[in-house]
């Protein structure tokens, strides 16, 4: 029985992603999510009490999916300093490789691509929404690479520069790049080449010759 519950709840979350992603969280009812899932509607209040709940736990949902695809990566882990260990002998294939892979996944994981073309309609809407967008897209990358090459900068892996330019450096291309994939999805194999190229020039501009 709990197994069947918890397995109702995914298919809820799932099928709550599908409808706010393609016609907007405002225009999707309770009653429109229970009708996706094949069950009625005071039924789905068994799993979660709102509209906002479903909303909340798919948005804690696709953070529990991020970290667990971050550590199939080897770079799983909040904190800058012991993921700073994991890029101090780092090769260039292996960096080009963490790139591409996590490129590929905002774009072709269905729950993530899901996630943030809803964030990216939704941030306009709700303000709530909007700073959901600014953390997972803005704010968190930028200041986690910044902490992340600060400690590279003192390791000697890479040369002594701003570290928050650096970020912005790194992460601006990349976050354009995908932000076009969403609207322009047959762009996807050009911008994946140029990942590659950006993460080869970064380096030769800001590792030090003798990592």
């Amino acid at each position: 029985m709990a197994k069947e519950k918890r397995d109702t709840r995914n298919i809820i979350l799932e099928k709550a992603l599908e409808l706010f992603a393609d016609r907007g969280y405002d225009a999707v009812s309770v009653a429109d999510i229970a009708e996706a899932v094949g069950i009625k509607a005071p039924s789905l209040y068994n799993h979660f009490q709102s509209k906002q709940e479903i909303f909340d736990s798919i948005l804690a949902r696709m953070c529990l999916r991020y970290e667990e695809f971050a550590a199939g990566l080897g770079i799983g882990g909040s904190d800058p300093e012991t993921v700073a260990e994991s890029f101090v002998e780092i090769t260039e294939a292996k960096l080009i490789h963490i790139g591409v892979r996590l490129f590929q996944y905002f774009l072709q994981d269905e729950y993530a691509s899901g996630f943030y073309r809803l964030v990216m309609v939704e941030q306009y809407k709700n303000p709530d929404v909007a700073g959901i967008y600014v953390d997972q897209n803005v704010d968190g990358p930028l200041m986690f690479q910044e902490r992340l090459f600060k400690r590279l900068m003192e390791r000697k892996v890479l040369k002594p520069m701003n570290p928050r330019i650096a970020a912005l450096h790194f992460y601006a291309p990349i976050f354009l790049l995908r932000s076009q994939c969403y609207s322009f999805p047959e762009r996807e194999l050009q911008a994946m080449e140029q990942v590659k190229e950006h993460i080869r020039q970064f380096k030769k501009l800001y590792m030090e010759e003798t990592a």
